[in-house]
């Protein structure tokens, strides 16, 4: 089996394990809560507004860049060659009909973060990862939760 193989089949693997989400809200917004989240995810889903946020994202991928090796994909190929910027530029320029995967494979975790979703998800954290990533979330304004299915 080809190394981009293993990596697809691990990712979905993961992808059934459980998961914690890093969001910009502390908990999930109910359907019917008579709020105004639709309006508040497509201001920060504009264009102009989208690098901004998402390079939260990127700058939590880049701490955990320095504890642990890592592969990044676009659901097509995955690429060893993770230099902080372009790391960096990927996830902070996602476009909204963009994908980005980082397997962690010595940790069997999973980060997924879509371009049309304010929200990253981790799957399989170990309590080591949960532990480095807490802080690194909590320095970007953001809470982590687990999986809604939990």
């Amino acid at each position: 089996m080809k190394q981009n193989e293993r990596y697809d089949a691990l990712t979905q693997e993961l992808l059934e394990k459980p998961c914690w989400v890093i969001d910009f809200l502390p908990r999930r917004v109910p359907e019917k809560s008579g709020g105004h989240f639709f309006e508040v995810e497509q201001f920060y889903l504009d264009e102009s507004r989208r690098p901004d946020f998402f390079r939260r994202f990127a700058q939590i991928l880049l701490g955990v860049f320095c504890y642990f090796d890592f592969v990044s994909g676009d659901g097509e190929a995955w690429s060893r060659k993770n230099a902080p910027q372009k790391l960096y530029d990927t996830v902070a320029q996602l476009p909204a009909n963009g994908y980005r995967c980082v397997l962690l494979p010595g940790e069997e975790a999973l980060f997924t973060v879509s371009g049309s979703d304010l929200y990253m998800t981790v799957y399989n954290p170990s309590e080591t990862l949960l532990d480095l990533i807490r802080p690194l979330v909590h320095a970007q304004g953001l809470f982590l939760r687990k999986g809604a299915d939990q």
